[in-house]
Formats: structure tokens, sequence, C-alpha cells
């Protein structure tokens, strides 16, 4: 059995029934990493940022008298906790939030699967629901675990609820599955596109014969339903090619260690470094008398 994401219990009127959420779906896309062509190793990320002009200004990191700037200057990386989150206005604008704000704004985090209405089932659009958990009772409480499954069944009815998940509070709806709940998390009504926004539907009708012969088509290719009949095709070759290439894997050379510098070490050894390939270039004029 997967393990459980979340444990708490379902509330509704004065009923609690405690519960645990376990992973319904599961995406199996092939991943690659970025690797180096050159020596075969990982390529990694940094957050970083090009200087400022008043950064450049500084007499330690301007050039010398009579020297054109004829190099582009390194970028510095930034430090995780030098980073703000900045929501954008307009074309770079942005209003900065820190982290402590969006802190402060994230919902109590609760262990309760809150439900605030039971509806028709017909009535919810599955384009409204999103991930997809499992819900099974915790020992000793499967009997009003069942009742609420058993009820909902009957019923017809979807439960929809709230609960918090990942620092963030979702709308969700409960459903009855093979003598369990799904929960599904829910999209917002903003979230979803109405048809009306796309454009007027079209508006010339088919004929009755073109009717029929559509049910009839329909008709003939109409079946079960049947998940393992259909694959990914594009990843089982994906992964026969990979298969076949598994003799040609090679461990990527060991990156050798750098010295531990400053963010402002490395910029000034880059900046000198440019500057010198800049004045020994072959043909360069020289002017002011600078050496």
């Amino acid at each position: 059995m997967p393990r459980a994401l979340w444990t708490g219990t379902i509330s509704f009127g004065l009923v609690n029934i405690p519960v645990r959420l376990l992973p319904a779906t599961r995406r199996r896309n092939v991943r690659f990493h970025e690797i180096d062509s050159v020596t075969g190793q990982r390529v990694h990320h940094e957050r970083v940022r090009w200087p400022q002009s008043e950064e450049l200004e500084r007499e330690d990191l301007a050039p010398r008298d009579g020297e054109a700037q004829e190099f582009a200057p390194p970028a510095r990386e930034v430090r995780r906790e030098e980073i703000v989150k900045g929501y954008e206005v307009a074309p770079d604008v942005y209003v900065v939030v820190t982290p402590e704000e969006v802190e402060q704004l994230r919902p109590e985090r609760t262990k309760t699967i809150d439900i605030e209405e039971f509806v028709d089932a017909s009535e919810v659009d599955s384009l409204y629901f999103d991930a997809g958990y499992h819900v099974v009772p915790q020992r000793e409480y499967e009997r009003p675990f069942a009742l609420l499954v058993e009820a909902l069944e009957r019923s017809g009815k979807l439960a929809i609820s709230w609960i918090v998940l990942r620092q963030r509070r979702h709308l969700a709806a409960l459903r009855p599955r093979q003598g369990i709940l799904l929960l599904a998390t829910m999209y917002f009504g903003d979230e979803v596109l109405q048809v009306g926004e796309l454009g007027t539907p079209p508006s010339e009708k088919p004929s009755e014969r073109e009717l029929k012969m559509a049910e009839l088509l329909v008709g003939t290719m109409s079946g079960s339903f049947d998940p393992s009949r259909y694959e990914d095709a594009y990843r089982r070759r994906l992964l026969d090619l990979i298969e076949s290439r598994k003799g040609e894997a090679r461990p990527a050379p060991e990156p050798e260690d750098r010295p531990a510098t400053s963010g402002v070490e490395e910029l000034m050894a880059a900046l000198e470094a440019s500057l010198r390939e800049v004045r020994d270039r072959p043909g360069r004029k020289r002017s002011g008398g600078v050496a």
C-alpha cells in the first residue's frame, strides 16, 4: 500500500470520521537531466543577476582611464536569502512581497476535510476536477465510513469540501469509488474558461440524415472502457531506446573542487581576467598612455 500523504478526519455536522489520503494517480513521464555533451557531467542552474551601472562605476570595478568597456561583466550569484517574490503589475514593474508576508497569509494547517454541502453529481462538470486521491478509513472507523460511502452512492451526490494540502486551501469533491471515497481537488469558478469566452459557437445544425449516420457510427464503434487497452506508445519507444543504450552509459567524471570564495571575490577575479584579455588582444589601440 502506498504511503499516506495526509491523515485527518472527514467532518460534516457532528460526525467526524478519521481517514487517510493516498495517491490515486501517478505520472510515468520519462524525465531527462541536462548533461554537458563535452564532459558528460550534470548541468546545474544558478540564480544570478547582472551587475548594475552603479556597481560598475565603483573605482575597483570601472575600466581604467581612456579604456572602453569592451567586455560584458559576469553575472553574480544571488543567495537564496536575497530572493523575494515579485508580482508584475506592468512590464518590468514589480510589487515585492517578502517570504514572511507570504507565510502570514497562508491558511492555517488543519487536519480536517470540511464538507460544505452535498450536490447532485450530474451538476458538476468533470472539467472542474484536478488531482485525485483515495480516501480510506482509519482502523475501527470502517462502519461510519462505509455509511457515508453508501449514502453518497444511493443519493447520487458529491460532497463539496475544503482541505488544506501543501500550504494551500483547496476546494474538493468527495465521491464514492469502488467501496471507498475519491477526493478530487477542484478548480475555482474563475479558473475555468467558459464556452462563451471562446466566441460564438457554430450556428449551423446538422440534417436529420447526417445525425442518424453519425449515431450509427457511434453505435458501431461503442464498447466498454478498458484503460489497459491504451498505451503511451511514445514512452514505450523512448524506454526501449534507453534500454538499448545502457551498454554505452559511462559515469560522469567527478567535478574538481573549487576553492570556497565569496561572490564578490569571484566577480573581481572574472573582471580582472576580462581586463587582461582585452589589454593583451593583438592590434588593440591604446589611448591615454595607459600601459
